[in-house]
C-alpha cells in the first residue's frame, strides 16, 4: 500500500486534471480482496480532482473486465490494468481508465 499510480482516463474522453489531459496521479490507500474468485478493489488517494464544485480525494477502482480481476498482480508486474473508477457514494462520478504503478 502507498504505491504511487498513474491513471490514464479514457472515459470521459475530455477529462483534464493538474497532471494533464486524461491523466491523474494518486497512491493506493487500501486493498480490498474479495477472495480467490472475486478479485480486488483498490482505494486510491488522489489530489487535484474536482467534479463540479466538489473536490474528490478518494476513488475506488475495480477491474473493468471480470477476467482481469487480479489488479495487484498486474500492478506488481508493471502492467497497465483496465479499471472502472467510482467516486464517493454521494457522487455520480464514474470513469474508465488504465492504471499502472509508477
Amino acid at each position: 500500500m502507498g504505491a504511487p499510480v498513474l491513471l490514464m482516463v479514457a472515459e470521459p474522453w475530455d477529462f483534464q486534471s493538474a497532471y494533464g489531459r486524461g491523466r491523474l496521479r494518486g497512491h493506493i490507500r487500501k486493498i480490498e480482496d474479495f477472495g480467490p474468485q472475486g478479485g480486488q478493489a483498490l482505494w486510491l488517494a488522489v489530489a487535484g480532482l474536482t467534479m463540479g464544485d466538489q473536490a474528490v480525494d478518494t476513488l475506488r477502482a475495480l477491474a473493468l473486465h471480470p477476467g482481469d480481476a487480479d489488479l495487484i498482480a498486474g500492478l506488481g508486474d508493471q502492467r497497465s490494468v483496465a479499471v472502472r473508477l467510482f467516486g464517493p457514494p454521494e457522487s455520480s462520478l464514474r470513469m474508465a481508465a488504465a492504471i499502472r504503478r509508477l
